[in-house]
This record gives C-alpha cells, sequence and structure tokens, in this order.
C-alpha cells in the first residue's frame, strides 16, 4: 500500500493506492497537523509520499508562506515534494502528457512543470508564478509586494465566492493569472496547461484559454483543462512515491 498525503495551505488531504485505485482516508485542517498525525496514517504504508505547499531545495523546506504549521517531516523516510509539483505528476499521467504547466489555485497559487516526462526543478525552486509581480502594492505572505498569489489567492480574496457568482472572471486577479499563464507558455511551449486545486479546479478552462490566448503567439497550440480533484495532488505524491526516477540529486 501507497500513502500520498498533500498539506496545502488550508486542508491535509490523504489518499491510500493499492496500485490501481485510489481510496480517500481523511481530511482535516492542516493546522492541526503533526508529526504524530503523520506517522499515524502512514504507519503501515509500503511508501510514502507527502506533497507539502513549501519551497523545497536540497532535501530541505526553506519557506512555507501559506502554512501556519510546517510539520517535522522525514526526507530520509518520506518521498516529499512541493504540492504542485505533486499535482503536475499526476496530471501529466491522466492526460498521458511529456510536456504541461500545472498551476493549483487554493489558499495560494502554486505551479508545477513537467518537461520530457519529468519534473522540472531547477535548481530546486522551479514554478513559482505565484509570486511573480502583477502591479499592485499588497504585501504578499512570502514578504514581497505585489505578488499575484497576493491579488487571486484564496487567502487574500473570497475566490469560492467570487466563482460561484462568477465575477471572478472580472477580478484584476484574473487578467494577471490569465497573462502569468501566457508568458509561461511562450517560455516553455506546453502541450497542456492544467488548473488545480479547491478553487482552481472550478474555473471555466475556455475562459481562461480565451484569456491566455489574447496574449500568446497563434503558433503556440496548448489546451487548458481544469481537473476538478480535490486529491489530485494527494494521488501525484503516491505515484511519485513509486517512482525512482524523481528523486533529487
Amino acid at each position: 500500500m501507497i500513502v500520498g498525503v498533500d498539506i496545502g495551505g488550508t486542508y491535509t488531504d490523504v489518499v491510500a493506492y493499492d496500485g490501481s485505485e485510489f481510496k480517500h482516508v481523511s481530511t482535516i485542517e492542516s493546522k492541526k497537523i503533526t508529526k504524530e498525525f503523520i506517522e499515524e496514517v502512514t504507519r503501515k504504508a509500503d511508501a510514502v509520499g507527502i506533497g507539502i505547499a513549501a519551497w523545497i531545495k536540497g532535501n530541505k523546506i526553506v519557506k512555507a508562506p501559506n502554512l501556519k504549521i510546517v510539520p517535522e517531516l522525514d526526507f530520509e523516510k518520506y518521498f516529499i515534494e512541493n504540492d504542485a509539483n505533486c499535482f503536475a505528476f499526476y496530471s501529466s499521467k491522466i492526460l498521458n502528457a511529456k510536456n504541461l504547466l500545472a498551476i493549483t489555485v487554493g489558499t495560494g497559487i502554486g505551479t508545477g512543470i513537467v518537461i520530457d516526462g519529468k519534473i522540472y526543478r531547477g535548481s530546486g525552486l522551479a514554478g513559482e508564478i505565484g509570486h511573480t509581480f502583477a502591479f499592485h502594492r499588497r504585501v504578499c505572505s512570502c514578504g514581497k509586494v505585489g505578488h499575484l498569489e497576493a491579488i487571486f489567492g484564496g487567502k487574500y480574496i473570497d475566490t469560492r465566492f467570487l466563482l460561484k457568482s462568477g465575477k471572478i472572471y472580472k477580478t484584476l486577479g484574473f487578467k494577471y493569472f490569465c497573462k502569468a499563464i501566457a508568458f509561461s507558455v511562450m517560455l516553455l511551449d506546453p502541450e497542456f496547461v492544467v488548473i488545480g486545486g479547491r478553487v482552481g479546479g472550478r474555473l471555466n478552462e475556455k475562459l481562461i484559454e480565451e484569456e491566455v490566448k489574447k496574449f500568446t503567439a497563434e503558433e503556440f497550440e496548448f489546451k487548458v483543462v481544469c481537473i476538478q480533484d480535490d486529491l489530485a495532488v494527494a494521488k501525484g505524491a503516491a505515484l511519485l512515491a513509486t517512482s525512482k526516477t524523481h528523486r533529487r540529486g
């Protein structure tokens, strides 16, 4: 049995994977996560993958802007990866895509990149469009000013209300969200742009694609897909825990 854990900015999800099917084990608030909880839900597992809303470099968490509590995690015992990278890997498998850009929108905005079927990490921190400049003066939770996340992340605005009412597509945050995707598309030329997360997975993929294509050259061909699966990160973490080719170093 493989266990996948997604420690997000607001919720933590746990799934079990038997090699063919995923089973939802539990969902709790991330502020309640402890080392003991992780040990309890993973004690019978043959392997454990943990996706966490944090920046990871050199097998070390260097920043976690949207986590109130960062649980003690054993990098030797568990496979630990940035949550958006887990989502990107899971998306690449279900879409059978070798090259994609994946973005999660929930408490914050995360980004994962898959190139030639493998997660691209750069020097460790690749894929943080949520922390690119979006021309405003609001302070982001990372400490910098003007980041995209601070005008389109659920930590800062009521994204769920805006999504339900449809007003989210009229916000400045949505415009800059689509511009950030467009810049990334022009840089990476992916087959797919995949959007997930408890907010992102419920966005209108057609409206996103139309807006993004306003800022990309017509020669770039890509498809926007929104995946409404709140367990996708945990599932990706479980799959990564079994894959030796995605180990760091």
